[in-house]
C-alpha cells in the first residue's frame, strides 16, 4: 500500500471525525465543529484528490473541547462540560443533554440507546424515547472509550487498564479482560475481534477468549484505532499513523504526521487524520499487481517493478502493460512503446514505439522451432517481421491493430480487416464491425460483441462464415495450438476451428495464459494476495485436435457425439466396435437392428420405430427384447384397419407417454382415446 498525501487543512486540534450526511465532520478542542462537505461527484473530472473535500465551515457547539460523536438520523456531539448535543442534517441544534459531571470521552449509538463514557468513571445508557438515563458503574479510573459489540452487548476500556463486556439488556458487567499493563485509550472492533491501545504502547487483540499483542507500535502512547477494509490504523502522541495489515499483523506503513494524531477515518481511498494542528488527507495508491504467463513462469508486476520468481528483473513503464515471449526473449508493450528483454540477465535487446509482440507454440516440432523467432511490430501503418531481432519482411497496412500467427496477419479497426501472409499478400478483406479478433489455423475469428463468426481466409458463398451466438461478450480469449480459449463469466470455452465449441470448465479467476496442459488464472481473494491457479485443459480437447486413432476411455459417448458432429461417420464405424450405438446416434435404425445384440438395445430400438409407426419392426424388437406384450400390441397395431393418419396421431401421444414402458401403462393411455375398443376385442 502507497499512502501519499494530497492535503493539509490548518485548524485547532481535532479531537474527533466522523462522515455525516456525506460531510468530514472535525470535533474540535475549542467546541467547534468543522464540517468539509465530500465531493461524491461520480467522474475523475469531477473528484480530484485536490477538491474530495469543499471549503468548509464551522459551527459553534460548545466552550469546552469535543471529543466523541455518534451519527443516527441526527448527529450527537459530546463536550467536556458534560452534555450531549443533537443536531439534524443540516447541522442546525435540535436540543442538548446534561449527562456527566465531568469530561464525555466517547459517544455511541445503537437501535434503542445512546452510550455516552466519561472521565466520572461511569458509563452512561441514554433512551432513544423518553431520555432515561441507566448508570454503568464498575470501572475505577476515566472510562476512556468503547463499541458496541452486537445487538446486546457494549464493551468499554478505561485508565484503569481493563475492558469490560455489559449485557445493555439486563444492564449487568458480563466480563472483564486483563492483559494491558498501563491505562487503555481506545477500542475497535472489526468482525468478532477486539482491538485495544494505550499507555503500554502495544496492540491487544483479543479473539475466541485468547489475547496477543503486537509489540513495538511505538515508544509513547497510543490514543487511538481504527479498523477498517482489512486494515489498522493507529496513532497518538508520537504523531505516526502506522498501518497494520490485518491478515498477518505485521506492519505495512508508517506515516509521519509531525503532530500528536487523535482520530482517523477513511471514506473510499482516502486517509483523514484529525491532529494538534488540523487535519490530513492521504490517498491509499494502491500498488497494482499484474500477473503474465511467460515461457520462464509467471512474471509479476507490482508498480513499476518486474520479477520473476520472486527476483526483481527490470522496471516498467506506468499505464496498460502486455507481455509475451519465446524460449530466448520476453516482450513488454505500454501504451505505444516496446521493450524487448533477453531472459539471459534480463539486458534491454531493442526498443522502439509502435506495438510489438513474439510469437510462440511449444508444439512446434524441431525443424519448425525456427518460427518462434519471430516479432512482429506495427508502427506508422507499417507491418515490420523481425527473426531473431533481424527485419525480415516489411510492409504497408491501412489499420492500427493487428493479431498475428506464425502464417497470417490480421490488421484490423472496429470497421475492418485485411488478412496478410509474411510477405504482405492480401488473402482477405472484409468491411465489418468488430469488437475483437483472432486468428485460428487459417480462419479468423471475429467477435462482434456477443456474436462470434469464424470465417476461412478462402471465405465465399461457397465458404460461408459460421456463426455462434454467445451467452455475453468473451472477457478473455487466446490461442494456442489451433484452439481458442475463451472466458466468458466465470466460465471457460474452447473453440476448434471447425466451429466446435464447448464449455469445460468454471473459474471465477481471469485468465492470463497457457502452460503446456493448463490453462494458468489469477484468482483475487478478499483478504489475501492474489493467487495463481492452474486448470488442467480437458483431455478431450487434445483427443479432438488428434488423429484419433483410439476412442477416450470413459468418454466414448462424447467422443461418438463429437464424431458425429463433425460428420465422421466412417471414423467413428472404425473406431468404435459397438456398430449399435453409432447407427442408432445416425438415427440409421434398420442398420442398428443389424448390430443389436441385448435386450435392452433392441427395447431401446423398438420404441424408436414406434416413434415412426414402423409396428412390424417395434413388435420384432419388442419379441427378442422378451417385452411380448408390448410386442401383442405393435403386432395389433400394425393389423389394425384404424385409419393410418388416426394411428400415427395416437402413436405419437404414446410415444411421448415417458411411462409407457409396459403394457398396463399402455393400456391406461389407450383408454383416453378410441383406440381402446379395439384393443380391448384383441387383447382383453
Amino acid at each position: 500500500m502507497k499512502f501519499v498525501q494530497v492535503r493539509n487543512i490548518p485548524s485547532d486540534r481535532i479531537k474527533c471525525i466522523v462522515n455525516f450526511n456525506n460531510n468530514i465532520v472535525c470535533g474540535l478542542h475549542s467546541g467547534s465543529l468543522l464540517i468539509f462537505p465530500l465531493n461524491t461527484g461520480e467522474s475523475e473530472q469531477e473528484k480530484t484528490d485536490k477538491n474530495i473535500v469543499k471549503p468548509s465551515k464551522t459551527v459553534q457547539i460548545s466552550k469546552m473541547a469535543l471529543r466523541g460523536m455518534a451519527t443516527t438520523t441526527n448527529l450527537i456531539v459530546s463536550s467536556d462540560d458534560g452534555h450531549i448535543h443533537f443536531l439534524d442534517n443540516t447541522f442546525k441544534r435540535l436540543r442538548s443533554l446534561k449527562v456527566h459531571n465531568d469530561f464525555i470521552r466517547k459517544v455511541r449509538t445503537s437501535e434503542q440507546f445512546i452510550f455516552t463514557c466519561s472521565d466520572d468513571f461511569f458509563i452512561k445508557k441514554i433512551s432513544n424515547t423518553n431520555d432515561e438515563i441507566t448508570v454503568y458503574q464498575g470501572h475505577e479510573h476515566f472510562v476512556m472509550d468503547m463499541q458496541i459489540l452486537d445487538s446486546e452487548r457494549l464493551i468499554s476500556c478505561s485508565l484503569d487498564m481493563t475492558l469490560k463486556i455489559w449485557n445493555y439488556k439486563t444492564d449487568l458487567c458480563i466480563s472483564t479482560l486483563r492483559g494491558h499493563t498501563k491505562g487503555i485509550n481506545a477500542l475497535a472492533v472489526y468482525g468478532t475481534t477486539i482491538y485495544s491501545v494505550g499507555d503500554d504502547n502495544c496492540i491487544r487483540i483479543w479473539q475466541n477468549n485468547m489475547t496477543r499483542t503486537i509489540t513495538g507500535v511505538s515508544d509513547k502512547n497510543l490514543d487511538h484505532i481504527f479498523v477498517d477494509n482489512d486494515v489498522i490504523f493507529t496513532g497518538g502522541e508520537d504523531g505516526h499513523i502506522r498501518i497494520y495489515d490485518i491478515s498477518n499483523e505485521t506492519l505495512k506503513k508508517d506515516l509521519s504526521i509531525g503532530k500528536r494524531t487523535w482520530d482517523t477515518l477513511t471514506y473510499e481511498n482516502y486517509l483523514f487524520v484529525g491532529s494538534d494542528t488540523g487535519l490530513m488527507i492521504y490517498k491509499n495508491e494502491k500498488i497494482k499487481i499484474e500477473h503474465f504467463c511467460t515461457t520462464r513462469g509467471i512474471l509479476t508486476i507490482k508498480g513499476k517493478t518486474a520479477y520473476i520468481n520472486d527476483k526483481p528483473v527490470f522496471t516498467v513503464p506506468e499505464g496498460q502493460i502486455n507481455i509475451t515471449s519465446n524460449n530466448k526473449m520476453l516482450c513488454v508493450q505500454s501504451e505505444n512503446f516496446y521493450k524487448v528483454y533477453s531472459f539471459l540477465g534480463y539486458r534491454e535487446k531493442m526498443s522502439g514505439y509502435g506495438q510489438a509482440c513474439f510469437l510462440f507454440e511449444p508444439s512446434l516440432s524441431e525443424n519448425d522451432s525456427v518460427k518462434n523467432e519471430y516479432l512482429i511490430v506495427l508502427k506508422d501503418n507499417m507491418i515490420k517481421i523481425y527473426h531473431d531481432l533481424d527485419e525480415k519482411f516489411s510492409f504497408n497496412v491501412p489499420f492500427d491493430q493487428f493479431r498475428a500467427s506464425f502464417t497470417h496477419i490480421v490488421n484490423y479497426c472496429d470497421e475492418g480487416f485485411s488478412v496478410y501472409d509474411f510477405s504482405g499478400n492480401i488473402l482477405l478483406q472484409q468491411e465489418i464491425s468488430i469488437t475483437d479478433c483472432y486468428v485460428l489455423d487459417k480462419h479468423v475469428v471475429v467477435l462482434q460483441n456477443d456474436l462470434l463468426k469464424i470465417m476461412p481466409l478462402n471465405f465465399d458463398e461457397f465458404n460461408p462464415a459460421i456463426e455462434i451466438q454467445l451467452t455475453a461478450p468473451i472477457k478473455k480469449g487466446l490461442v494456442s495450438q489451433n484452439v481458442l480459449y475463451y472466458q466468458i463469466g466465470e466460465k471457460l470455452y474452447y473453440l476448434l476451428p471447425s466451429g466446435y465449441n464447448s464449455c469445460f470448465s468454471s473459474h471465477s479467476g481471469k485468465l492470463l495464459g497457457k502452460d503446456g496442459d493448463f490453462l494458468i488464472l489469477e484468482e483475487k481473494k478478499s483478504g489475501s494476495t492474489d493467487n495463481i491457479t492452474k486448470i488442467t485443459i480437458d483431455p478431450m480437447i487434445k483427443w479432438q485436435l488428434s488423429p484419433k486413432t483410439n476412442i477416450l476411455p470413459g468418454r466414448e459417448r462424447e467422443c461418438l457425439v463429437y464424431l458425429l458432429s463433425q460428420k465422421e461417420e466412417d471414423l467413428a464405424l472404425k473406431l468404435f466396435q459397438n456398430k449399435f450405438e453409432v447407427y442408432l446416434e445416425l438415427n440409421r435404425y434398420d442398420d442398428a437392428f443389424q448390430h443389436a445384440s441385448s435386450a435392452d438395445e433392441f427395447a431401446v430400438l423398438a420404441v424408436n420405430y414406434l416413434k415412426q409407426s414402423r409396428f412390424k419392426k417395434a413388435a420384432r424388437c419388442y419379441q427378442k427384447s422378451e417385452q411380448f406384450q408390448l410386442s401383442e400390441l405393435c403386432q395389433f397395431l400394425s393389423n389394425s384397419k384404424i385409419g393410418n393418419q388416426t394411428i400415427i396421431g395416437n402413436i405419437s401421444k404414446i410415444s411421448q407417454n415417458e411411462n409407457a414402458k409396459d403394457i398396463d401403462n399402455l393400456k391406461e393411455f389407450i383408454k383416453q382415446n378410441e383406440m381402446f375398443g379395439l384393443f380391448e376385442a384383441y387383447h382383453g
